[in-house]
């Protein structure tokens, strides 16, 4: 294990010392990461939490505890007052690189440290309303967090105020974002001016990255930068390159040149053997249906009732009863964000109140047409707002920005932009919705296996799909098709919208699971094609139903009847059967005439 060995230092600002709150660390080894800063309250020798205070310290406390070396190093505890950023594997012998130095420009100057390790940075701020912000290689917080302190100053400024918008260019996914001025500032750049920016290396980076985001090549880039703006420092090698790869960190074209000998070929191919059993549990947020950083799909023919079932899905994860009254809620997650450019908010809000959602404050969102009819993935709203929260896509197809939904090229990018908002920005998982075409409507699961067929990009992007059948009544058969635990794949099941008297589940805020996994037979509700119904003249009970209706009973009073008799038949089953024989007989009187 790597013993740093932090002094304390008087490098650290006197209202730091004073006013702040801090525990001690100790160091702890874990297999295949950096170690672990384990929280140690001094007083006590007994273990530290960013959320109880009575386990913090003051700062004269923690330093004479680690000078005995019983310590490694000591937290700060973050507060508005001394809200910390933390940028990551940002140093390179001792000098920040290009991204980082334009980044710290951006803040009030304060006070800034050399990370533990020395390759990274931490600035302190007084400032209130950021919370937490996590963004790749850039973090800041100002509560429930520690942060370890060095005294290793780069600045041995005062702490500054800074107001909560200072730290917004933290959760973009470009530290340098276009603005109205951008033209006249890149002239200005172009004739080697600053353009304000007030210090050379962030100028640096701030050109470059601007014609990246051009199109420009990286050759062609690192020609204009050094025609534009010639000094010493381009002369090195490990400058220019670093500059650059902050310039095209996110041309999605881009694609970083490896400079090696091959040597340290095994960095890039970690052994599995480096992972233990318990690193990466399998994890569900709806046990067999909702995998935890996972991509799920959800087919079906038009009217298969698929959003009242993710609708009815995040109302069961929000109270943490089982979903579907069947199955259990595994995880907890901050919330779900609902994107339906298709529908209007008036026409879903209705639909989301069934199940109670208008009453979860603000842990259920959604995105209609009066919001813009989409959003694309890799937007910095979208980003900073998955993290922690299931995204429904509803419909996929309004979120492909491609050509052909059946070319494997078209769907690289969006299958890209969704593993990235899992991967990088925590989102809990993704949902996405898929109505089939028209000409395949009548066999939504054939439809879907093709589509997937066609692009292998989207297949691999999908951990589970289920495929929606709507039935002739009230039920739908859940099947599905694929799954990542493929040995552990629930069997088809069936949900119901309405009870056999005909009365609505679903305005009652509930879409039971009447039909258990194990206990139905697909092909009972599946017969011919799926979507296509049976003719009502074939049902036996239908001439009954007739003569009822002939004495002016209710379609709700025909039901009971029926089903005193021995059939299963509901109060909406019964219209539906009989509107079709009216409307049967009503053409062939038309074609007669």
């Amino acid at each position: 294990m790597r013993r740093w060995c932090v002094k304390p230092s008087n490098q650290l600002p006197a209202s730091l010392t004073k006013h702040g709150k801090f525990v001690c660390y100790k160091l702890k080894p874990v297999k295949g990461k950096k170690d672990a800063k384990v929280p140690y309250n001094p007083r006590t020798g007994k273990l530290a939490s960013h959320t109880d205070p009575a386990s913090w310290s003051d700062y004269a406390t923690c330093a004479a505890a680690v000078k005995t070396k019983k310590y490694d190093g000591i937290n700060l505890v973050c507060e508005p007052r001394f809200t910390c950023v933390d940028l990551d594997k940002c140093v390179v012998d001792g000098e920040p690189n290009a991204a980082a130095t334009e980044l710290v420009a951006g803040f009030p100057p304060s006070y800034w440290e050399l990370s533990p390790s020395g390759t990274g940075l931490r600035g302190i701020f007084e400032t209130s309303g950021i919370k937490a912000i996590k963004n790749g290689w850039m973090e800041a917080y100002s509560e429930k967090h520690f942060m370890s302190v060095t005294g290793n100053a780069i600045t041995s400024k005062p702490i500054a105020k800074a107001p909560a918008t200072t730290f917004d260019v933290m959760r973009k996914s470009e530290v340098e974002r276009a603005t109205p001025d951008a033209q006249d500032k890149l002239s200005a750049l172009l004739r080697g001016e600053d353009a304000g920016i007030g210090d050379d290396s962030a100028a640096d980076a701030s050109l470059c990255s601007q014609l990246a985001r051009k199109g420009l090549s990286r050759e062609q880039v690192e020609l204009v930068w050094q025609n534009a703006r010639p000094r010493k420092k381009l002369e090195r090698d490990d400058y220019r390159r670093s500059v650059l790869d902050f310039a095209f960190k996110d041309i999605k074209t881009a694609q970083k040149a490896y400079d090696g000998d091959g040597s340290d070929w095994k960095d890039s191919f970690p052994a599995v053997s480096e992972f233990d059993g318990d690193e990466f549990p399998e994890r569900y947020i709806v046990q067999d249906i909702i995998g935890y950083q996972q991509v799920t799909a959800i087919s079906g023919a038009p009217e298969s009732k698929k959003t009242m079932g993710v609708l009815a899905l995040a109302a069961g994860v929000a109270d943490g009863k089982k979903v579907y009254d069947h199955f259990p809620v595994r995880e907890k997650v901050d919330g779900f964000l609902y994107c339906i450019p298709e529908m209007s908010r008036a026409g879903f809000v209705r639909f989301a109140r069934y199940f109670g959602l208008n009453k979860t404050k603000g842990w259920f969102r959604h995105r209609s047409p009066k919001d813009g009819y989409t959003i694309p993935l890799d937007d910095p709203r979208l980003q900073q707002a998955v993290k922690g929260r299931v995204l429904v896509l509803d419909t996929l197809l309004y979120f492909f920005a491609g050509e052909d939904s059946y070319k494997a090229t078209d769907w690289l990018a969006f299958s890209s932009e969704c593993r990235r908002l899992i991967d990088e920005f925590g989102c809990a998982a993704i949902i996405l919705l898929i109505h089939p075409t028209k000409s395949g409507a009548s066999d939504p699961e054939l439809e879907f296996l093709k589509l997937i067929s066609q692009s292998i990009a989207l297949a691999g992007l999908i951990d589970a799909a289920f495929v929606f059948h709507r039935s002739d009544d009230y039920r739908v058969l859940v099947k599905c098709l694929k799954g990542r635990e493929w040995e552990k794949r629930p069997k088809p099941f069936v949900l119901s919208s309405h009870d056999e008297k005909g009365e609505s589940y679903i305005s009652k805020g509930r879409f039971p699971c009447t039909g258990k996994p194990g206990t139905v037979e697909a092909k009972d509700y599946t017969k011919g094609k799926t979507g296509r119904k049976a003719d009502p003249a074939k049902i036996e009970w239908i001439p009954i139903a007739m003569d009822y209706e002939k004495q002016r009973m209710s379609y709700e009073k025909i039901s009971e009847k029926l089903n005193e008799q021995g059939f299963k038949t509901s109060k909406p089953g019964v219209y539906k059967a009989l509107m079709a024989i009216k409307v049967k007989g009503q053409v062939t009187n038309d074609k007669e005439k």
